[in-house]
């Protein structure tokens, strides 16, 4: 495999391969191929994992949702906010030429938890509004205003955490790479 090569792609190429050779050689042939090892099944087992265990953390925080606030629509919101994200993370990692990987879900799995924690601190500040009597407009306007800033301080302190490992250099920025991207 080359550097950069998609395993999944390869090792299904090579599977192709095998059985095709072995369809040529017919009945009459000498030798048998098997597979040993297939790292791209290990690579889909590893990356279906980590979308179950993902879409699984989610439900399990909107669930929790529903039963803190005792009102479907808040986690709703959230829940809506949740793919929005993940979309446009995916957006972003194939403009810049990432490719979907363990470390780039395990850098969108942290992503989504920063948005998770964000819109639940928004969503308490505006279902505290509304406990006030304030109508929706005013209380989501302000319970935005009233957490922005500490919205905006934590999501801060998380990039300067995570921008510098974009610029690593050599072997370590390579492996790691993508993780922060994501």
């Amino acid at each position: 495999k080359e550097s950069g090569a998609n395993t999944v792609a390869v090792c299904r190429a090579v599977r192709l391969a095998l059985g095709a050779l072995e369809r040529k050689e017919g009945a009459e042939a000498r030798w048998r191929t098997s597979v040993l090892s297939d790292d791209g099944e290990a690579v889909l087992r590893t990356v279906r994992n980590l979308v179950f265990d993902g879409l699984l953390g989610a439900l399990l925080a909107l669930a929790v949702l529903v039963l803190l606030l005792r009102d479907p629509v808040f986690p709703l919101l959230v829940g809506l906010a949740l793919p929005a994200s993940l979309f446009a993370g995916a957006v972003g990692l194939y403009l810049w030429g990432c490719g979907f990987n363990v470390l780039t879900l395990g850098g969108m799995a942290v992503s989504t938890g920063l948005v998770l924690d964000n819109a639940i601190v928004v969503l308490d500040a505006i279902f505290e509004r509304r406990r006030e009597g304030r109508a929706w407009r005013d209380a989501v306007a302000a319970g935005a205003r009233g957490v922005g800033l500490s919205v905006w301080a934590s999501t801060l302190t998380v990039l300067v955490v995570f921008v510098p490992l974009i610029f690593l250099p050599g072997v370590l920025g390579a492996i790691i790479g993508d993780l922060p991207r994501a």
